[in-house]
């Protein structure tokens, strides 16, 4: 069984701290998932639209979204890694709960 994930927050750790030298792959939620043989990253979600730019010029083939809900609806993941500010985990974790994402991982308190 290969597993859908998405990862909601395409800063530093979500996606951009890959390109940081020296790192050993993979170091982001997007690589990981991008290169685990049991998963596949079918999503990639941010609010800042320069984010998304970013994410998508890394990842062409992947759906980006704006908003996590549409993602959520659209792409419907078995795993999302939400890499948001602390003060958004919350909403961000209960609004993957509610479709019953089989798996949650989120960076920091909530």
């Amino acid at each position: 069984m290969r597993y859908r994930a998405a990862v909601v927050g395409c800063g530093r750790i979500g996606l951009l701290m890959q390109a940081e030298p020296p790192q050993v792959p993979p170091v982001t939620h997007a690589d990981a998932f991008s290169t685990n043989p049991r998963t596949e990253l079918a999503a990639l979600v941010d609010i800042d639209e320069g984010q998304r730019r970013r994410a998508a010029k890394r990842y062409p083939s992947v759906p980006c979204f704006a908003d996590c809900q549409e993602m959520l609806d659209a792409v419907r993941p078995d795993i999302v890694a939400v890499a948001t500010p602390r003060e958004s985990h919350r909403k961000l974790v209960e609004q993957c709960a509610a479709p019953r994402v089989r798996a949650i991982v989120c960076e920091k308190p909530m």
